[in-house]
C-alpha cells in the first residue's frame, strides 16, 4: 500500500519546487478516520486537518524529508478554521505538503449540508428547509451552483432623507425581516433611460436597512453615513478627502434594487434565509431535485489561515490538489455593510466617512493614506516565507479567495482555478504598510499560469488579482476572462495627484505583469481596465512597472484597457496587444508631483499592438514609440497571442470542472428607449455562464410579452436588440434573460418605463474632433459624438471612403458615448502612399446625419533620423483659377546614416494637377547631401478657394528600416470675400447651445449675450478706431473663420487692416500676408488672446458675461480682440491670406485662431 501511495504521489510532490531525495514522511487524513489514530498508516488515517495539524507539529522539528499531509478523497468538514502558524513550517530545506492523490481534490468546506427540503405548498415553487441553529450565512449553493438572494426592484418610490428614506407607500413596512433587507448600489454606465448609482462607476456599495416604519426606511448605521457623509477637503467642497470618489451615493442616493427580502422571492434559483424562523427557502431551477441535491451553506469566514509574525514566518508550507469551498463573509449583513471606495475595500467604523485613512487630508484622519479596510479571504496568510498552492481549486466562496498580505515573501501560486468568488480572486500585498521594514514587504512572490474567471460575483468591484504595496512580484500566462470590474490592480496610493500633491511614497518595486490573456473584463462596471496601476511603481523606469506580452480583449466598461491611473509612475508597457476595448487602449498622462519632478508621471509606451493609434511621441516623461494599429485580432503578431494565457502544461486547467453546469446568470444595467411602435433596448452581457457558453439574449416587452432573441455575436455588434410590435402611446418595460445549451436563465431588473410614439424622424448632428492617426494598412478614427443626437439616442456611425468598404461603427461605446466622450474606431485592409478621403454619419434610429469629412489621408511614415529634412518654397503661394504655380521640394540628409531610395510623392486634391507625376526618385543622400524637384500645381479653372498639397518623401536609412518626412504646400485660391471664408459655427442662442463649437469642446458665443454687448447680425462694431461689420449670419450658422490659410479678395486702401479675433485653448497667432494689386507682397503677424482667460488684455474690442457650453449658459466672461496690421497706404489691397496656425476644425486642447471680421482703413 505504501509503495502504491508512493508512486501515486509521485507526480503531485514534484510538481512544486525540487523535491527532496529523501522519500517524504506520510500523514493520511480521510472523512472517515478517526483523530484517535496516528495518522501514519493509510488504513488508520485521522479524520481532520485539525488534528493532522498537531502532529505535523510532533514530527517537523528535524525534518530530513518533506512531510506530505495527504488528503484522501472526499469533503473536509471544518467546524473551525484551520489555523496555522510558524510552528507548522517545514525546515532543514523540506517542505511540509498538504495534498490530495492526483485527480482527486479533497474539499476543505465551511460549509454545511441543508437536508429535510419539502414544498411549502401545494403547487408552490417555493421549498422550505429547516436551518441549522444559529446559521448566519450570505451563500447557498446546489449541487456546487451558487443560487442568489431574493432581489428586485423597490417596489415604492423612495427619497433620500438624512438617515434614509421615505417612501411613497408603507409596502415594505409589511414586509418580514425588514432589517434583514439590503439595498444595492451599483455603478458602471448609465444612459439612454439607465441612471447608476454606486459612489464612483467603479463601485457597488451596500448598506442594510435597520428600521422600517410606515412610510420610513431607515438606514443602518455607520454603512449610511460612511456612504453618504464622506468629508469634503476644508476649502475644496468639490473633492472628498479620500481623493476617490464622490462624497455620497449617487442618482440621488437611489438603489438599483433590493436584496434579501421574502417579498421578492419570485424566480428559479432564488433563495431567502428567515433566520426568525429558522428556515431557509428557494425556487428550484429546472433539472434540480431538492430531496437530492447536495444544499451547502457557508458558515465559516476563515477556512484556512497561515499567520507568521516578523520574527517566526510561517514558511515552505505546499496546499496541492486541493479545493477551498463554502466560505462566507458576514461583515456586509452587520449595519457596517459594505461602504466601498475601490476593489473592495471599504470604508468602516462610526466615524469613517471622517476619518479612516485620511491622514494629512483632514484633521483627525488616521495614517497612511488609504488605508481603508480590505474586504477579507477565505484563505489568508501573512508573514509567510515559500508558501506554495499548486494545482488548488478555489470556489463557492463568499469573501475574496486567496489573500497573502503583508510580510508574504517568495510565495508561488500556480497551476490554480479561481472561479464563483464573491470578492477579489486572489488578493496580494496589503495598504497598510506603504514603507515597512523588510520583514513587512511583499516579497519575490510568483502568481503564474493561473485560470481566474466569472468573478466577482457579489460584490462586484472586486478584482481578478488584486495587488497592493509589493515588491519584485511576477503575474505571469495568466488567464483571465469575463470578470465583472478590472482583471488586474496593481499599486495604491496615488490619489493625492488630484490635489496637485505627490503620491504616496511607498517601496513598490520591480512588479512585472507579463503574457497574460484577459479576454471581456469590465462586463459590468467601469472606470478600471484589463490591466490597472495606481501610485508610484519603483524608483525609475528600469525597477518600475513593466507590463509585456499581454493580451487584453473585449472590455465593455469605459476606462482603459491598460490603465496607468493616478499617481502611476514609471509604467513601461512594451509588446501588448489591445483590441476591442471600450472607449480607450491606453490611458493616460497624469503630472508628477513628487517632490523635485517635472512634467508628467514617467511612463513608456513602446511597440504595442492597438487600436488607439496615438502618433508617436516623446515629451513630458512619456514615449510613445513604435506603436502599431490593427483593425482586426488577426493582424496582431501570432507569437505574441500565442504566447499569452497559460503555458502549454496548463492549459487543461480551461476544461478543469468545478461544478455542474446549469443555465446562466442575469444580464445587469438594462437601459431602453422607445420610437414609432418599437423599443430599443440594451444591456451588460452576463459574464457567468455557469460552465456552458450563452447562446442568445432573449428581450420581453411588459406589458404583452413581446420577444426578440439576438445571438452573443449579434449582440457584441451592436450593443443593442430591436422589439418591434409595440402599441404606440402605451408605457413599457423590458427584461432581458441569457440562455445555453441546459435552458434559459433567470430575468434581469426590468428597464426603467418607455413610451413608443410616432414622431418626425430628426437626424443627429455631425460628430466632431475628427482626427485620423495612420498605421502600416490601417486607421485609427476618432472623434466627439454630435452634440444634437436628434430624435432619439445614435446608435452607430457609417464611414465610407472611395474605395474602401462601408464600415459600420456599432456597440457598446457608442451607446454609452455623449458629445463630451472622445472615441475611436479602425478602417482596415488600406493601401501605402494612397490618399483616402473618410466620410463619417452619426445614425439614430430614425435618421442618418450629414457626414464629417477628413482626408486626404495618407499611410506612410512620417519620422526621420534626426537631421532629417523635408522643406518647401515657398510653402504658401497665392494663384488663381485655371493658372499654375511652382513649389520646390527639398530633401536634405542632416542625418549620419545614407538616405536609401528616396522618393517623392506629391498628392494634391480632385481637381488639382502635379507634374512631374510621382514619384519622383531623388536616389540615394549620403550625410549632407540634399535634393530639390521642382512642382508645379496646375489650378482648375472651377477653383474658389486654396488647397493644400501633401508632399511625402519615402526611404531607408542603413538600417534599412521605413523612415519618412511629410509636408504640406498651400494653393490659394482666394474666395470673393470673406463672407466666403466663414466655415465654424462659434455663436449659439440660448436655447439650442449645442449648435456651435469654437473650441471642439462644444463651447460657443452666446447670441444673447453678443446684442447686451451692442453686437448683432450684420451689425457695426468699432474698434480701435476701425469700422467692422459683425457676420449676418444667423445663430447656429457659420460666423467665423479659423485660421488656417484662407485667402480672400479684399479691396480697400488706407494705412491699417484690422482683425477682430478671438482664440481657444490659449493665446494663438501666426503670420499671414497682403497682396497689393501691383502683384507685391506684404507678411503680417497677428495675435488674440484666449477668450476665457484674456480679460486683462488692452486689445478687448467685445465683451460678453457669458459663453454657451453644450449643457447650457456657464457664467464666465468672454472676449473678442482688435488685431491691427500696418499698410502701405499708398498701395490698395487685393487680397488677403489668413495666418495658417490652427487645424479647419478646432481641436480640444489644441489653441485655435478665430476671426470674426476684416476692415481696411486708417
Amino acid at each position: 500500500m505504501v509503495a502504491v501511495l508512493a508512486t501515486a504521489l509521485g507526480p503531485v510532490l514534484a510538481a512544486g519546487p525540487a523535491a527532496a531525495a529523501s522519500p517524504p514522511t506520510v500523514l493520511f487524513v480521510s472523512p472517515s478516520g478517526d483523530d484517535a489514530n496516528t495518522g501514519t498508516n493509510p488504513l488508520r488515517p485521522v479524520r481532520t486537518p485539525e488534528r493532522a495539524r498537531d502532529l505535523v507539529r510532533t514530527m517537523n522539528q528535524r525534518m530530513t524529508s518533506d512531510l506530505v499531509v495527504l488528503l484522501l478523497p472526499g469533503t473536509y468538514r471544518l467546524t473551525r478554521p484551520l489555523e496555522l502558524d510558524g510552528r507548522d513550517s517545514g525546515g532543514n530545506g523540506h517542505r511540509v505538503i498538504w495534498t490530495g492523490l492526483p485527480l482527486t481534490r479533497p474539499v476543505v468546506s465551511g460549509g454545511a449540508q441543508l437536508t429535510g427540503w419539502h414544498p411549502t405548498g401545494p403547487g408552490s415553487a417555493v421549498w422550505a428547509a429547516p436551518a441549522p441553529p444559529g446559521l448566519a450565512t450570505r451563500q447557498l449553493f446546489v449541487d456546487g451552483v451558487r443560487a442568489h438572494r431574493a432581489a428586485g426592484p423597490v417596489p415604492v418610490t423612495l427619497t433620500a432623507t438624512a438617515t434614509g428614506y421615505t417612501t411613497s407607500a408603507p409596502t415594505m413596512a409589511g414586509w418580514r425581516n425588514p432589517s434583514a433587507i439590503e439595498f444595492v448600489y451599483t455603478g458602471g454606465e448609465g444612459y439612454w433611460n439607465l441612471r447608476t448609482g454606486g459612489l464612483g462607476e467603479w463601485t457597488e456599495p451596500r448598506c442594510p436597512v435597520a428600521t422600517v416604519t410606515d412610510a420610513t426606511i431607515t438606514m443602518a448605521q455607520p454603512c449610511w453615513d460612511n456612504s453618504t457623509r464622506r468629508v469634503t477637503i476644508p476649502g475644496n467642497p468639490g473633492r472628498t478627502a479620500n481623493l476617490v470618489g464622490p462624497a455620497a451615493l449617487g442618482n440621488n442616493r437611489l438603489p438599483m434594487y433590493a436584496e434579501n427580502a421574502f417579498e421578492l422571492l419570485d424566480q428559479p434559483g432564488e433563495w431567502y434565509l428567515d433566520s426568525s424562523a429558522g428556515t431557509v427557502y428557494y425556487i428550484p431551477r429546472a433539472g434540480e431535485d431538492l430531496r437530492h441535491a447536495d444544499v451547502e451553506v457557508p458558515v465559516l469566514e476563515t477556512l484556512v489561515s497561515g499567520h507568521g509574525t516578523a520574527d517566526a514566518p510561517i514558511h515552505d508550507v505546499s496546499f496541492r490538489g486541493l479545493q477551498f469551498s463554502y466560505g462566507t463573509w458576514l461583515a456586509p449583513s452587520t449595519p457596517e455593510g459594505f461602504s466601498e471606495i475601490q476593489a473592495n475595500y471599504t470604508i468602516t467604523g462610526p466615524n469613517g466617512f471622517a476619518s479612516q485613512g485620511l491622514c494629512q487630508f483632514f484633521a483627525g484622519g488616521t495614517c497612511p493614506f488609504g488605508n481603508w479596510t480590505r474586504a477579507p479571504a477565505n484563505v489568508s496568510f501573512s508573514y509567510d516565507h515559500g508558501v506554495e498552492f499548486f494545482g488548488d481549486v478555489f470556489t463557492h466562496l463568499g469573501a475574496a479567495g486567496l489573500d497573502l498580505g503583508d510580510g508574504s515573501q517568495d510565495g508561488v501560486v500556480k497551476g490554480c482555478v479561481f472561479t464563483d468568488i464573491s470578492g477579489n480572486g486572489l488578493s496580494l500585498g496589503g495598504v497598510d504598510l506603504p514603507l515597512p521594514p523588510a520583514a513587512g514587504r511583499t516579497s519575490g512572490n510568483q502568481i503564474v499560469d493561473n485560470h481566474l474567471y466569472a468573478l466577482p460575483v457579489e460584490y462586484h468591484g472586486g478584482v481578478a488579482i488584486d495587488v497592493g504595496y509589493t515588491e519584485h512580484t511576477t503575474i505571469a500566462h495568466n488567464q483571465i476572462d469575463h470578470t465583472a470590474y478590472s482583471a488586474i490592480s496593481m499599486g495604491w496610493g496615488g490619489w493625492p495627484d488630484k490635489i496637485q500633491q505627490p503620491a504616496t511614497p511607498n517601496y513598490s518595486n520591480s512588479n512585472v505583469v507579463a503574457n497574460n490573456l484577459i479576454r471581456d473584463p469590465m462586463q459590468m462596471l467601469s472606470d478600471g481596465g484589463g490591466i490597472y496601476t495606481q501610485g508610484i511603481t519603483g524608483t525609475s523606469l528600469t525597477d518600475g512597472e513593466h507590463r509585456t506580452g499581454n493580451v487584453v480583449t473585449g472590455t465593455i466598461g469605459h476606462g482603459h484597457a491598460l490603465y496607468t491611473d493616478n499617481g502611476a509612475t514609471f509604467v513601461t508597457m512594451t509588446g501588448n496587444v489591445l483590441f476591442g476595448d471600450a472607449s480607450n487602449d491606453w490611458g493616460s498622462r497624469h503630472t508628477d508631483y513628487r517632490p523635485g519632478a517635472s512634467g508628467s508621471d514617467p511612463t513608456d509606451f513602446e511597440n504595442n499592438y492597438w487600436q488607439q493609434g496615438d502618433r508617436d511621441s516623446s515629451s513630458n516623461n512619456v514615449t510613445l514609440k513604435n506603436n502599431h494599429i490593427i483593425a482586426s485580432p488577426d493582424r496582431a503578431p501570432r507569437d505574441i497571442v500565442d504566447n499569452a494565457g497559460l503555458e502549454p502544461p496548463y492549459r487543461l486547467l480551461l476544461a478543469e470542472p468545478v461544478s455542474r453546469p446549469s443555465v446562466p446568470d442575469a444580464p445587469s444595467h438594462i437601459r431602453a428607449f422607445a420610437t414609432d411602435s418599437a423599443g430599443y433596448v440594451s444591456w451588460n452581457p452576463t459574464f457567468v455562464d455557469h460552465g456552458l457558453p450563452v447562446t442568445r439574449y432573449t428581450v420581453t416587452a411588459s406589458p404583452g410579452g413581446r420577444q426578440v432573441s439576438v445571438t452573443p455575436d449579434e449582440f457584441r455588434r451592436l450593443g443593442y436588440a430591436v422589439v418591434p410590435g409595440l402599441t404606440n402611446g402605451t408605457a413599457y418595460t423590458f427584461t432581458v434573460t441569457a440562455a445555453n445549451a441546459l435552458g434559459t436563465g433567470p430575468a434581469s431588473l426590468p428597464s426603467g418605463a418607455v413610451t413608443p410614439a410616432a414622431t418626425a424622424p430628426v437626424a443627429p448632428g455631425r460628430p466632431s474632433n475628427v482626427t485620423v492617426n495612420t498605421g502600416d494598412d490601417a486607421v485609427s478614427l476618432h472623434f466627439n459624438p454630435p452634440s444634437s443626437v436628434g430624435s432619439t439616442p445614435v446608435i452607430g456611425y457609417t464611414i465610407t471612403a472611395p474605395g474602401v468598404p462601408t464600415t459600420t461603427f456599432t456597440g457598446h461605446t457608442v451607446l454609452w458615448a455623449d458629445s463630451s466622450r472622445g472615441i475611436y474606431t479602425t478602417v482596415g485592409g488600406l493601401k501605402q502612399l494612397t490618399p483616402y478621403t473618410f466620410s463619417i454619419s452619426a445614425v439614430n434610429a430614425n435618421a442618418t446625419g450629414q457626414p464629417v469629412t477628413v482626408g486626404p489621408v495618407i499611410l506612410a511614415p512620417t519620422t526621420a533620423c534626426a537631421g532629417a529634412a523635408l522643406t518647401l518654397s515657398p510653402r504658401t503661394v497665392l494663384t488663381r483659377p485655371g493658372s499654375a504655380a511652382t513649389v520646390t521640394a527639398t530633401l536634405t540628409n542632416g542625418c549620419t546614416t545614407t538616405l536609401h531610395g528616396a522618393r517623392l510623392y506629391a498628392f494634391p486634391p480632385a481637381g488639382y494637377a502635379v507634374s512631374p507625376a510621382p514619384p519622383v526618385d531623388l536616389g540615394d543622400l549620403a550625410p549632407g547631401q540634399s535634393a530639390s524637384q521642382p512642382l508645379t500645381v496646375t489650378v482648375p479653372a472651377t477653383a474658389t478657394s486654396s488647397a493644400s498639397v501633401i508632399v511625402q518623401a519615402v526611404f531607408t536609412d542603413d538600417t534599412r528600416a521605413r523612415l519618412g518626412l511629410r509636408t504640406t504646400a498651400t494653393v490659394n485660391v482666394p474666395a470673393p470675400s470673406f463672407a466666403a471664408t466663414l466655415a465654424n459655427v462659434g455663436t449659439t442662442d440660448d436655447t439650442t447651445t449645442g449648435a456651435g463649437d469654437i473650441d471642439g469642446s462644444g463651447s460657443s458665443l452666446s447670441a444673447q449675450a453678443l446684442a447686451a454687448a451692442g453686437v448683432t447680425p450684420g451689425g457695426t462694431v468699432t474698434a480701435g478706431g476701425l469700422t467692422f461689420t459683425w457676420p449676418s449670419a444667423g445663430t447656429g450658422q457659420p460666423d467665423n473663420a479659423v485660421a488656417s490659410g484662407q485667402g480672400f479678395d479684399l479691396t480697400g486702401s488706407g494705412s491699417t487692416l484690422g482683425f477682430l479675433v478671438t482664440a481657444t485653448y490659449g493665446p494663438a497667432s501666426g503670420t499671414g500676408q497682403v497682396v497689393y494689386s501691383d502683384g507685391s507682397a506684404q507678411p503680417f503677424t497677428i495675435a488674440a488672446p484666449d477668450w476665457f482667460g484674456g480679460g486683462t488684455s488692452p486689445d478687448i474690442a467685445v465683451t460678453m458675461a457669458y459663453r454657451n457650453r453644450p449643457t447650457g449658459r456657464d457664467n464666465h466672461p468672454v472676449f473678442v480682440f482688435l488685431a491691427k496690421v500696418a499698410l502701405d497706404p499708398t498701395k490698395t489691397v487685393q487680397a488677403v491670406v489668413l495666418p495658417d496656425v490652427s487645424a479647419p476644425v478646432p481641436v480640444a486642447r489644441v489653441p485655435s485662431l478665430h476671426v470674426f471680421a476684416v476692415s481696411v482703413g486708417g
